[in-house]
């Protein structure tokens, strides 16, 4: 069972069904280097193509895009039972143009895959973008060290919020905090920025010392900006001393709005405490709702869009046999019989019983003899801290300015 393919537009090319796809080359308007030919899957989580499409947006925005009203960048949707397929020029989606030549590169590999896979999975067009940190550091313009960023986007003696009843580590974390302006007719979103230091100790008696420090700023288009760094204030791909994880991690936990943290925090002698702490939280929320409200972008910021980008990726790497069938252009009866080891997704446990990815493309590799899949990153939040920053060689600390979005 081959997936359908507009006559009109596409080449088929032969492929033998355990290939599964519909090859295809790229056509006139996929010759530039920021276009990729796109493909969804349906899986069992029930989402259909209009929220996949809201999802994708959500997802690109989070690496400053912030996508036209009009939904350009996004042509040649071709519906069939198996999924959708559709052409996504990255240079159309609304992304800063000094991130341009950082999504170059990362798309690079993705499109030389593509030559002979023909379209290719959303999930892994976002693991090789979004999901790797070296690549999502440069695209988003992350700063090189720490001691950049607090030049850049950290204000003077910042206020300090000691969190000693933390809701992610058993031990104490540090925050720093820009104070929030009040909303003005032009809210520069530049001015938003935090610092949590993970580290040993006590903030209550003095004896904290950090080990590890996560940024959150915002970019122009109202999305956070998150990165990692070492003791020594160095970048890095994943946290070591908390469960942190990778940018991608952060992004699950924060992207619906700014965390306030538990009530029942005390906080310590000499830090702000907790109201005082949240009137910042909902000043910032403010601030950001200005900027969000105004821009006239194809972006749904309400609630669950941002799980419907979650799920772009959640399904290819934990893929249910009826979504393997469609991937490989087969019965699920010939999935089932490469007797793949299966488990459940510990949030969304409906989804039934899930396959690993690198099991399901290991016997895609068995079946297709010279098949390989695209070198990714095994998982969008949690990686080693030790991960390669891949693309990451030449960070400029850039502000990301988005482009105009009407």
């Amino acid at each position: 069972m081959l997936r359908a393919c507009d006559a009109l537009t596409l080449v088929v090319a032969a492929f033998a069904l355990a290939a599964g796809g519909c090859a295809r080359p790229l056509d006139a308007s996929a010759s530039a280097p920021l276009v990729v030919e796109a493909w969804w899957v349906p899986s069992t989580e029930g989402l259909t193509w209009a929220e996949a499409r809201a999802g994708l947006w959500w997802a690109l925005s989070n690496l400053g895009a912030a996508p036209p009203a009009d939904e350009a960048g996004l042509s040649h949707v071709v519906e069939s039972e198996d999924g959708v397929t559709f052409t996504l020029d990255f240079g159309a989606v609304g992304l800063p143009e000094a991130s341009l030549p950082a999504v170059e590169a990362a798309l690079a590999p993705v499109r030389a895959w593509s030559v002979d896979e023909g379209p290719v999975d959303v999930g892994r067009i976002l693991l090789a973008t979004l999901y790797e940190p070296g690549r999502y550091y440069a695209i988003t313009g992350a700063c090189p060290t720490l001691d950049a960023w607090r030049a850049a986007r950290q204000v003077a003696d910042p206020p300090l919020y000691a969190v000693t009843l933390s809701l992610l580590v058993d031990g104490d974390r540090l925050v720093a905090l820009n104070p929030a302006p009040a909303p003005t007719a032009a809210p520069d979103l530049s001015v938003l920025g935090w610092l949590a230091a993970e580290g040993e100790g006590s903030l209550a008696d003095g004896s904290f010392v950090a080990e590890e420090f996560e940024t959150a700023d915002v970019m122009a288009n109202g999305q956070a900006r998150y990165a990692v760094y070492t003791q020594e204030g160095e970048l890095r791909a994943a946290g070591a001393a908390s469960p942190a994880g990778q940018p991608g991690k952060c992004m699950w936990c924060h992207e619906a709005g700014i965390q306030p943290g538990t009530p029942d925090n005390p906080s310590a002698e000499g830090y702000l405490d907790y109201d005082a702490f949240v009137a910042e939280v909902d000043a910032a929320e403010a601030l950001l709702s200005v900027v969000r409200d105004a821009q006239p972008t194809a972006l749904d910021w309400r609630y669950p869009t941002h799980e419907w980008a979650e799920h772009l990726t959640a399904t290819f790497l934990a893929p249910a046999p009826a979504r393997v069938a469609r991937e490989w252009g087969v019965g699920i009866e010939e999935v089932y019989a490469e007797g793949l080891a299966t488990h459940t997704n510990g949030e969304f446990p409906e989804w039934g019983e899930l396959y690993t990815r690198a099991d399901v493309d290991a016997a895609r590799a068995r079946r297709q003899p010279g098949w390989a899949p695209l070198a990714l990153p095994p998982s969008d939040r949690e990686l080693d801290p030790a991960w390669p920053l891949f693309g990451a060689e030449d960070l400029a600390c850039s502000p990301s300015e988005a482009t105009d979005a009407g």
